[in-house]
């Protein structure tokens, strides 16, 4: 009789370990496949701001500041997320910047950029460099 009650707490003690592990390596496994789209989303926001400083470097993203806002919108919808990713492009009322957020399957909320032209260096009527603009006569 103590034999029977002794593996039966025996067992009982093994299952309720058992399913503690289990619950420990789901819970680290779905941390790990959200740590992971985190990462995916940095790198494609790191991707992106390469690629608009690259258009103001190479010239070849130049616009009007009339429609710069408009314009980066527009080159940003032609840019395509990365796989598993969702992108939402909002263009702020006043018509000066673009939103962009970005959200990962897994990931609660969603990685938010504010894009101005001027400030990536996209609006030409602004490119007066802090030099020129000390040397202007007062």
């Amino acid at each position: 009789m103590e034999a029977t009650v002794s593996a039966l707490l025996f067992c009982g003690s093994a299952v309720s370990s058992l399913q503690i592990w289990s619950l420990a390596l789901v819970s680290t496994e779905a941390a790990e496949r959200r740590q992971l789209a985190f990462d995916r989303l940095d790198a494609a926001l790191v991707a992106n701001e390469a690629r608009l400083r690259g258009l103001s470097r190479q010239g070849t993203g130049a616009f009007s500041c009339g429609s710069a806002a408009g314009e980066l919108h527009r080159w940003l919808q032609q840019e395509q997320p990365g796989p598993g990713l969702r992108r939402e492009l909002t263009l702020q009322p006043s018509g000066e910047a673009v939103l962009l957020q970005l959200a990962a399957d897994g990931v609660e909320t969603p990685r938010r950029r504010l894009y101005r032209p001027e400030v990536l260096g996209l609006c030409p009527d602004l490119s007066g460099s802090p030099s020129e603009a000390e040397d202007a006569p007062r």
